[in-house]
């Protein structure tokens, strides 16, 4: 089981004394049957997410990183494979696993229930290699992924479009 802790700034930095550990009972890792967190956290209009590899995408209280609500998740596998971790890009959060990449917007939902609602008209059949492996640059979105299609290597998105960065000579 993951634990997931935050941070608060003072002047700039984060002293080791403000590491908390997030302990709202709603949270994933909190829950009766524990789960585990996987990614970082990201946000999108006030609000904080989460990925679990269990395929689910929680979301916070708006305005809050460590109040959570119970009704607040959806499943983000309309392919069945792990959940690596979720990302903000542009007004999307989009979540990685194994296989796939999936979008979410923000529909204004009130709560209970998650605010998101999936991009239907984007997918991509094929996912990033792990968490630490997917970066947005100054609103472009970079991942490595590797797959049985022959599509390892660095990609770059473009609109829902994925576009391959590396040639084969890089690639893993």
């Amino acid at each position: 089981v993951s634990k997931c802790y935050k941070a608060t700034t003072v002047a700039g930095s984060f002293p080791a004394a403000s590491l908390t550990q997030i302990v709202d009972a709603d949270f994933p890792d909190q829950l009766g049957t524990p789960m585990v967190c996987t990614g970082r956290f990201v946000q999108l209009d006030f609000t904080t997410y989460i990925a679990t590899t269990n395929g689910y995408l929680h979301n916070s209280d708006q305005y809050s990183i460590t109040s959570w609500n119970s009704s607040g998740n959806l499943q983000t596998y309309a392919y069945p494979d792990r959940t690596i971790g979720a990302i903000r890009y542009k007004n999307h959060i989009v979540v990685f696993s194994e296989d796939s990449v999936e979008f979410f917007n923000d529909a204004g939902k009130k709560p209970p229930g998650s605010p998101l609602e999936r991009t239907q008209q984007a997918f991509i059949k094929f996912g990033c290699v792990d968490s630490q492996c997917m970066i947005n640059v100054d609103d472009n979105l970079y991942w490595i992924s590797s797959s049985q299609s022959a599509t390892d290597g660095l990609w770059k998105l473009e609109g829902y479009t994925p576009v391959k960065v590396s040639n084969p000579n890089q690639d893993l």
